[in-house]
């Protein structure tokens, strides 16, 4: 079994991967305390902020079952101080080969973002299996995902513009895993701290799963 399949393995049972963008260590901890109690052990944490790294760290600390990725990774010193602090897996907007090949010699799955098949081939040439097909809802949604699937052998986990009313048509595809999205966490949802909101979310995805 490669690294990337025991990650869809550990996976399997989430219909999404929550997105989130995390402004302090104590915001981190909440949200997971409110992701773990609906039972969706999950999270992408972004490199949108500077604290993303000490988050990553914090949540793996106190959540040892929560599954955590690390977003918007756009160098390998990014990818270094997410694998240092414990995070499951990379994910990037894009292909960027020294980031991919770091990840590989670190054996941790790294998912990069592609949006047309010229990338979705580098991405195989690269020796990936799994892709993020990103950002979704701009580069053709579900109608791009059913037409590469009888010519490419790969998963995806489409993210980008996906909502609470669209998540369920990408997840019925069988080349889609997961899907990421922002609104079970969101912004607005953390700032004002309404964590009971980010549980109910949550555990109403997988309700409807």
């Amino acid at each position: 079994m490669t690294i990337v399949d025991a990650l869809l393995k550990k996976i399997a049972h989430l219909p999404v991967v929550p997105v989130v963008a995390l402004n302090s260590v104590e915001e981190a901890l909440n949200v997971g305390r409110a992701l773990m109690a609906a039972g969706l052990n999950c999270i992408e944490i972004t490199f949108r902020t500077a604290c993303a790294g000490d988050c990553i760290g914090a949540i793996k600390k106190e959540f040892p079952d929560m599954i955590v990725l690390a977003g918007t990774v756009l160098s390998v010193e990014q990818a270094r101080v997410a694998i240092q602090m414990g995070s499951d897996a990379i994910v990037s907007p894009a292909i960027n080969e020294a980031v991919v090949t770091y990840c590989q010699s670190q054996q941790v799955a790294i998912l990069p973002g592609v949006c047309n098949p010229q990338q979705i081939e580098q991405g195989i040439a690269l020796g990936l299996t799994v892709l993020k097909f990103f950002p979704a809802t701009v580069f053709g949604g579900t109608g791009f995902l059913k037409a590469v699937a009888p010519i490419y052998n790969i998963t995806f986990m489409p993210t980008g513009g996906i909502t609470a009313d669209t998540w369920k048509e990408f997840v019925e595809l069988s080349n889609v895993a997961c899907c990421g999205g922002s609104w079970i966490a969101s912004n607005q949802l953390i700032a004002e701290g309404k964590w009971q909101e980010v549980e109910e979310r949550a555990r109403q995805t997988l309700a409807d799963f």
